[in-house]
């Protein structure tokens, strides 16, 4: 695989690496929610709610405990965190194996609009899983989540605040992601881009994102 001038290689998490089905969490939470659903959803679009608990503004516990205060009486916490993680599948070993090889030609790293309840459940997944002890330490050489950076994307601080901790330039970064908008704000600031798929397995398709920007 030819490397060019891109000497790091910039992932998302879910749906790029980790495979997510995000309308199995809006169902758990609507059978939680019951009547409250639509008037919950509004209120978290005003409030920023889920932004808010993806920058590390609010706790796991502060943000159980307001879904928790408009679900059905009798809601548990375990039952509120289950329907959260719900759209958490899983990611394939070879895809594993797949990212330590590119450790050996690209500097590679992970970005991802994120929080605690989801990333405790990964590594407990990956543990279980293929006996990985730390994700992060073992197949990364920098990881940035939104709630522990306090930015997320498609905010540019969270993008300047990577290239500034690697110390690189824009073009020597393929970032990839599956939403538009982080993209665009990527490239806007100067780094190399590349929007994924959901469903498409990034293994076959890395090799063809890199080739463009070969051009």
């Amino acid at each position: 695989m030819a490397t060019t001038h891109i000497r790091t290689l910039l992932f998302d998490l879910g749906n790029v690496l980790f495979d997510l089905d995000i309308p199995a969490t809006e169902r758990a939470l609507t059978g939680l929610l019951g009547e409250q659903a639509p008037g919950f959803k509004s209120w978290a679009e005003d409030t920023r709610f889920f932004e808010r608990f993806e920058t590390g503004e609010l706790s796991n516990a502060e943000f159980v405990r307001e879904i928790q205060g408009r679900c059905v009486p009798g809601t548990t916490v375990q039952a509120i965190t289950a329907a959260w993680n719900a759209m958490l599948l899983g990611m394939p070993e070879s895809r594993l194996t797949w990212l330590k090889e590119l450790s050996t030609e690209f500097r590679v790293a992970l970005l991802s609009n994120t929080n605690d309840l989801h990333i405790t459940w990964v590594r407990a997944y990956l543990r279980n899983a293929y006996g990985i002890g730390s994700f992060e330490d073992e197949f990364f050489h920098k990881v940035y989540y939104s709630h522990e950076i306090g930015a997320r994307k498609p905010e540019a601080a969270a993008f300047q605040h990577v290239l500034d901790d690697l110390g690189v330039t824009g073009t020597e970064v393929l970032f990839v992601d599956d939403v538009d908008e982080n993209t665009a704000q990527a490239a806007s600031m100067g780094i190399q881009v590349q929007l994924h798929q959901p469903g498409r397995e990034i293994r076959d398709y890395l090799p063809l994102y890199l080739r463009k920007v070969i051009g």
